[in-house]
Formats: structure tokens, sequence, C-alpha cells
């Protein structure tokens, strides 16, 4: 994976968890 797509899929990740909160 390239850092690029890396830090796409962290930024889902958290948005994922604020939706949760």
């Amino acid at each position: 994976m390239t850092s690029s797509n890396n830090k796409v899929s962290t930024s889902f990740f958290f948005q994922l968890l604020i939706s949760l909160f």
C-alpha cells in the first residue's frame, strides 16, 4: 500500500469511530 492510501484508510476509520460517538 502507498502512504496516501494508508492515510485515507486512517481517515475513514476515524470517521467510523466518530459516527459511533
